[in-house]
């Protein structure tokens, strides 16, 4: 089909290095591609430890278009908020995320994730000056429950 297809064509660019693809997307391509061959997503494990119904596992994701800010709290980092709220998820979320900056991918520190929002800081030394002049963007993708 459209999908089997697709995929040839991107792994045959994929091969000759005409695709620069981050960890980050190849997890998105593959979470779109299994989405549409298998419509059902499976959480084995959630942070909040309940069990909850199968039709109830969504995935949402999204890269951060908002700028990076410098903490009052962590001294020489900078961090960036998301909000996950029109996820409507009704528990913590698993959460991935990836900074990416021109040509390279800085450290960050995923923090304070919950069912409205997550952090996202830098190491030290970089601030929000810094981030936002070299165009640093968070890419994240987050699975959890809605009912």
């Amino acid at each position: 089909g459209i999908n089997a297809e697709y995929g040839k064509q991107w792994y045959q660019r994929r091969v000759r290095g005409d695709l620069n693809m981050t960890p980050l997307h190849i997890l998105l391509l593959s979470t779109l591609v299994t989405g549409s061959v298998c419509a059902e997503l499976r959480i084995l494990s959630s942070p909040d430890g309940d069990e909850h119904p199968a039709p109830c596992a969504v995935t949402c994701a999204g890269v951060g278009t908002q700028k990076w800010l410098d903490s009052g709290y962590h001294i020489t980092r900078a961090y960036i908020s998301v909000d996950l709220t029109d996820c409507g998820f009704t528990s913590q979320p698993i959460v991935i995320a990836n900074v990416r900056a021109f040509n390279n991918f800085p450290n960050s520190h995923l923090r304070d994730v919950d069912q409205w929002g997550l952090t996202v800081y830098t190491d030290e030394g970089i601030t929000a000056g810094m981030a936002n002049t070299q165009g640093w963007k968070l890419s994240w993708v987050a699975i959890g429950h809605v009912c």
